[in-house]
């Protein structure tokens, strides 16, 4: 096997369509099944000049801009909700009086009477949304066609190196053994617990829990993003094609890899998705009245300096690792993917990737 990826989220997913785009099958391991975390639990909301000024910001908009050419290649308004958003800010202030003027800045379906502080963030030049866990099955569908083998339910239990043939022998689940030249780590916030196996990889992989749930409103919302302020929180809404809205928010201390829930088995803490469901009652009629369909968590990925780990790891020749997108994982997937899909097949990143170097946070 040229390349195995280890993790079958978005950014494994994607890594693998670029790799076959260049004409490298990989095979995917997925301890559970593909977009089982964030990657399918996600808000799928996209910003393309949201990081200005950061060390992300040429990522992001490149990404951005890979999101909508795979949309069009894709079909993405069809197969997996893309479209175009307006964004708004709001805070909630329950000492405040209903303001008129306030919400004639806003949507009609945002009609709590605390609602203040309106604010237009984002239009459609610039802010989108897709549904994470459709765009990477679609993604998959795609790579099944190209070649790209996919093993659920598999869990890597060891990769060895072997320095002289630079061949990386992967046990999994079972006992049996893969042997590849190339391996990619993309586990999101569980990527911390391959220190075992290659030690110079940076302690400082966290997640952290963030809450949401699925609204099922009565009547159709339009589509505008709403990010929420209220006391010392936050929280995001967003309304998708298929008539539910997506509601996050609530997150928790960050936990490193090893104290982590397994994927798939992330659970939400008591009360959390409750809240949430009040904040909409409390920001709209119409979401008031309509049905929770979806109560889940996921774990937000997350590194000490708060930028994303990309690129080769120091200590063995021929393993990369993607990893601590935090918020902006699916925004960033496409990029990443063939940041790494680049680095195998050339040796050479797409953009200067130096501000990710996994080897910043060496001890």
């Amino acid at each position: 096997m040229e390349v195995i990826i280890c993790g079958g989220g978005i950014i494994g997913t994607c890594t693998a369509y670029y790799l076959a785009k260049a004409g490298i099958r990989s095979t995917v391991l997925e301890k559970n099944e593909l977009a089982n975390a964030a990657s399918g639990r996600a808000g799928g909301f996209l910003a393309r000049d949201w990081n200005s000024g950061t060390s992300i910001n040429e990522l992001a908009i490149l990404s951005y801009d890979l999101h909508c050419a795979l949309a069009k290649e894709l079909d993405g308004e069809n197969q997996y909700g893309f479209r175009r958003l307006t964004t708004h800010s709001v805070s909630l202030q329950k000492s405040s009086s209903y303001s008129k003027s306030c919400h004639a800045k806003l949507p009609a379906w945002l009609d709590g009477s605390t609602i203040q502080r309106p604010s237009k963030i984002g239009d459609v030049t610039t802010n989108a949304q897709l549904h994470p866990y459709q765009f990477c099955r679609k993604l998959q569908q795609v790579c099944l066609e190209m070649g790209v083998e996919f093993m659920t339910q598999t869990e890597v239990v060891n990769i060895k190196y072997t320095p002289k043939s630079k061949l990386k022998t992967i046990t999994i689940n079972g006992g049996k053994e893969l042997s590849t030249k190339n391996v990619v780590l993309a586990m999101g916030p569980w990527t911390g617990i391959a220190r075992q196996w290659f030690p110079s990889l940076p302690r400082s992989i966290y997640g952290q829990k963030a809450h949401s749930i699925t609204v099922k409103p009565k009547t159709p919302l339009t589509p505008d993003a709403v990010f929420i302020s209220y006391g010392e929180s936050s929280a995001d809404i967003y309304p998708r094609p298929d008539g539910e809205a997506f509601v996050c928010g609530i997150v928790q201390d960050p936990l490193r890899s090893e104290n982590l829930e397994p994927p798939g088995m992330v659970n939400p803490s008591e009360g959390c998705c409750k809240a949430l469901k009040d904040l909409c009652s409390e920001m709209s009629t119409s979401l008031k009245s309509g049905t929770v369909n979806v109560e889940q968590a996921c774990y937000l990925p997350l590194t000490e300096d708060g930028m994303p780990i990309i690129g080769r790891v120091s200590d063995c020749d021929g393993v990369f690792v993607a990893a601590g997108h935090s918020c902006w994982g699916i925004l960033n997937a496409p990029m990443t993917g063939k940041i790494l899909a680049d680095l195998i097949v050339s040796g050479k990143a797409t953009i200067d990737i130096s501000e990710f170097d996994p080897g910043r946070f060496a001890e």
